[in-house]
């Protein structure tokens, strides 16, 4: 018995996939808060519920770090957006991948490719992924979440989307 497979169909998605980029991180410079460590926690809710977080101090000075100068610190030490793909129990990269096969290019589409791709950088910090805090740093924020303390980082994380 002899079987032919024709991969042309299957060739022609590919380089139509290849045309495609999803950029997913701190892509606004904005300043970042301080924590607040006077003030009791808060929370920060999510779409897997919520989680603990500090209230932040509203003054800024001239040198009040970038997110994106502390998105390069936590990338250095622990590749929260590099090393997503290595995770073993990272599931949005199947979505991401499943929402990029069936993207149609409607502004929904688009949407949903997007989540996916800022769920795949911002689920394993909520799933403590990355791993724990040091515990002198458990003790100052109150909670264990590396990556986390005010929130304003992880709200931050945004994906785009571009057809070359």
């Amino acid at each position: 018995m002899k079987i032919h497979l024709n991969f042309t169909a299957l060739e022609s998605s590919l380089i139509e996939l290849e045309k495609q980029s999803v950029t997913v991180g701190i892509l606004n410079n904005k300043k970042s808060y301080n924590a607040d460590y006077s003030r009791p926690l808060t929370t920060l809710s999510t779409l897997s519920g919520s989680t603990p977080k500090r209230y932040v101090k509203r003054k800024r000075s001239e040198n009040t770090p970038t997110l994106r100068f502390i998105a390069n610190i936590l990338e250095k030490k622990r590749g929260i957006f590099s090393k997503v793909l290595e995770l073993d129990d990272n599931r949005d990269l199947v979505s991401l991948c499943q929402d990029l096969v069936k993207l149609n290019k409607t502004p929904e589409d688009i949407r949903r490719l997007e989540n996916s791709a800022r769920a795949l950088v911002r689920n394993p910090i909520l799933l403590k992924s990355h791993g724990t805090n040091a515990v002198s740093t458990q003790k100052r924020k109150g909670f264990d979440m590396y990556g986390l303390s005010t929130g304003t980082l992880f709200k931050n994380i945004q994906a785009k989307y571009k057809k070359w």
